[in-house]
């Protein structure tokens, strides 16, 4: 099994994410595409996360 750490924007954010033997098998490139999928996955948290954010300001907003 292979270990990859990935960065979540500051030191306290560092996460080991372990990799099924057969992407460690497929070497470099499997690991590329596992790496692009984490991100693709991260990028669309964060705009979902933005996106509640927004709504709840704008809920407190209207309650004030």
């Amino acid at each position: 099994m292979a270990e990859v750490i990935v960065k979540l924007g500051s030191d306290s954010s560092i996460r080991e994410l372990p990799l099924p033997q057969q992407d460690a098998d497929s070497g470099l490139e499997g690991i590329q595409l596992k790496l692009q999928r984490i991100q693709a996955d991260l990028e669309r948290s964060t705009v979902f996360v933005q996106s509640v954010k927004t709504d709840l300001q704008s809920r407190e907003q209207r309650k004030s």
